[in-house]
């Protein structure tokens, strides 16, 4: 019994322009939003809740137009999985770019292999 279905697209040029305009509002989004934990860590020690850097949103999309064209829920989803990783990672250590280098000790609130080895964006090659 068949659990998962694999698809191959054939983009054109403008459906791989579109894609790609999309995605890249979606780093950016993940970005912020991991610039914003870890600024909310270093300044006042506390975590950044995803409902908070949910309601950065509209905020974000007033001042960056083309964040219109990608779809609300696919940016909530960006914000709620940069959150997952941020919760589970040790802000002391922090690389270049912003990103968590240490991954909490074993205990509550550990992460698992699981977690960091889940991908947030992934995109399979394309052939015209």
């Amino acid at each position: 019994m068949r659990k998962a279905f694999k698809y191959r697209i054939y983009l054109t040029k403008g459906q791989r322009r579109i894609l790609e305009q999309q995605l890249e509002e979606c780093r950016w989004v993940y970005n912020e939003t991991l610039a914003y934990c870890k600024n909310a860590y270093e300044a006042e020690r506390r975590t950044a809740h995803w409902y908070e850097t949910k309601r950065l949103l509209p905020l974000w999309k007033a001042t960056r137009p083309a964040l219109k064209h990608v779809h609300s829920q696919v940016l909530q989803n960006v914000t709620e999985s940069c959150n997952v990783v941020s919760k589970h990672c040790d802000y002391d250590s922090v690389g270049w770019g912003g990103i968590p280098l240490k991954p909490k000790p074993e205990g509550l609130g550990a992460v698992t292999k699981e977690v960091l080895s889940k991908p947030v964006l992934r995109v399979m090659s394309y052939e015209l």
